[in-house]
């Protein structure tokens, strides 16, 4: 009897010790600075806002050939260097984003020329931060659509009996230097450290 006594005393204090010592380790992590009478957190971060239109420089991971791609088919490109927006690090060189083709269009023997658009939904950073983005490989028209151009656009018809040429197919090969266009604003909360 002495001994269950002992056993479930010991059992007791155990339990109280450890519930104690999770508690205190289970609280935030916040120091005081008594000077101020403010309270700091160890864990702080900002939240960043980047506005639709913004660009950053990204490189192709792969080949863009309207001949072999497909709708639906994924894209992916890496940052070049930092993306910073007002002296913000977005994302660090080396981030992914990572793209699906949205639209795709092989050249034809009527003369039209491929076409390929490419909308990016995530960035992710080396540190697996996913970034939700709505983007686009910036064009001149800014409509995302990458379009092969031929000689035979600049060339005129001079016979109406004339056969027509053969489209040209879209290819734009893999480390081809990119610029990207956020189609709509980011908001995301950016850690300190990248």
């Amino acid at each position: 009897m002495e001994k269950n006594c002992i056993k479930y005393g010991l059992f007791t204090l155990c339990t109280l010790v450890s519930f104690c010592t999770c508690a205190a380790f289970a609280a935030p992590d916040y120091s005081y600075d008594a000077i101020t009478n403010k309270n700091y957190s160890s864990q702080q971060g900002k939240i960043v806002y980047v506005p639709q239109g913004t660009t950053c420089s990204a490189m192709l991971l792969q080949d863009i050939n309207s001949k072999t791609c497909s709708k639906g088919m994924n894209i992916y490109a890496t940052l070049d260097k930092d993306f910073v927006y007002k002296n913000n690090k977005i994302a660090p060189a080396g981030s992914t984003l990572n793209g699906t083709i949205t639209q795709c269009q092989t050249a034809d023997r009527q003369g039209r020329n491929g076409l390929i658009e490419v909308r990016f939904a995530s960035l992710r950073t080396p540190q697996g931060y996913n970034i939700p983005i709505n983007a686009i490989i910036l064009t001149q028209d800014k409509t995302g659509v990458l379009k092969a151009n031929s000689a035979q656009d600049k060339t005129e018809k001079k016979d109406e009996k004339q056969e027509k040429q053969p489209g040209c197919d879209l290819l734009i090969p893999s480390n081809t230097h990119i610029d990207i266009y956020f189609v709509q604003p980011v908001t995301l909360s950016a850690p300190n450290g990248y």
